[in-house]
């Protein structure tokens, strides 16, 4: 890996890690479209891990003050944390392997985005945003953590499951985002730690620059990525970010899946050019049926609650 092709992915993963359109997907997506000229070869996990580790020392600088809070006027928040991290832990641990050979399938990739839109444009309507984070309880706690682990499948994102998971708990937008950050942590120092050794191994193979330089573009744009965020969550519904992860998840399952159902329905008996164009359709009908429930449905249904008009603007 070249030092430009660190500076492209790491400043990738840095803008998507923390807007909820998922960094996993959009690695995944750019080594499956430029892998051969521009990536080389696929990206390693342990570059991936490094790259997200920086996005943690930007959380630490953004949010300096919540950590420090968190340290001494609103440590009962710890515990929560802890309870928020272990059902991603638990499934890290035990399925690392398979979610590493998953970031190859776009038509996972390409699903696992639309699912992302959906679930933000479904939280955005549903969800009563008049709880402020000091009002979370473990059983919320819970809920969002195991909406992060849903986020160990590429495509899907890690800060659109856990803001959607707090909405549905009724938290403010401003305490989901804060509260996602303050979550991946845990998690992403969790995942460095797995994958130490890996990143040893290629400082040894002289990736020593492109390291730096790939943690360097991810650090830089990891901080504007959260302060971007904290600004549009006062202003702007966050289904603004489903008009974006559905079309790209769209493209990136009909690029894909097309081939996989036609081999599907090649083993039943079907010959290729049928097999092929009825895979077509199927993607199609798949890919309008999300379009029609997040850009029709979700847009025009009246929502269940009234959102509180103010929004917690506070710290911690």
């Amino acid at each position: 890996m070249s030092v430009f092709q660190a500076i492209v992915l790491g400043a990738v993963q840095g803008l998507t890690e923390f807007l909820p359109i998922s960094s996993s997907g959009h690695l995944a997506i750019g080594n499956y479209l430029f892998g051969k000229t521009l990536l080389g070869s696929n990206v390693p996990l342990a570059f991936d891990v490094l790259v997200h580790f920086a996005s943690v020392v930007a959380i630490v600088a953004v949010l300096r003050r919540d950590v420090w809070s968190l340290l001494t006027t609103r440590r009962r928040l710890i515990l929560p944390l802890c309870v928020g991290t272990v059902p991603a832990g638990f499934l890290g641990y035990f399925l690392h392997e398979y979610f590493e050979t998953a970031r190859s399938s776009m038509v996972l990739v390409g699903a696992s985005l639309m699912f992302t839109g959906f679930v933000l444009a479904l939280c955005e309507r549903i969800g009563r945003r008049t709880r402020k984070l000091d009002t979370l309880r473990l059983v919320d706690a819970l809920a969002i953590g195991s909406a992060q682990a849903l986020a160990l499948v590429p495509g899907i994102s890690r800060s659109g499951m856990t803001i959607g998971g707090g909405l549905l708990r009724g938290m403010t937008r401003e305490a989901c985002v804060r509260f996602s950050f303050l979550l991946a942590i845990p998690v992403i120092v969790g995942a460095s730690a797995l994958e130490a050794r890996g990143m040893i191994e290629m400082a040894h193979h002289g990736s020593t620059p492109a390291l730096i330089a790939g943690a360097a573009a991810s650090l830089a744009a990891s901080v504007g990525a959260i302060k971007l965020l904290l600004g549009l969550i006062r202003r702007r519904s966050l289904a603004l970010f489903a008009y974006y992860c559905v079309p790209v998840g769209m493209t990136a399952f009909v690029l894909s899946a097309p081939q996989v159902f036609a081999g599907w329905l090649e083993a039943l008996g079907l010959g290729r050019t049928p097999a092929l164009a009825g895979g077509y359709v199927v993607a199609i009908v798949v890919v309008a049926a999300a379009a029609y429930i997040v850009f029709v449905r979700l847009r025009t249904n009246k929502p269940r609650a009234q959102a509180a008009k103010t929004i917690d603007t506070s710290n911690l």
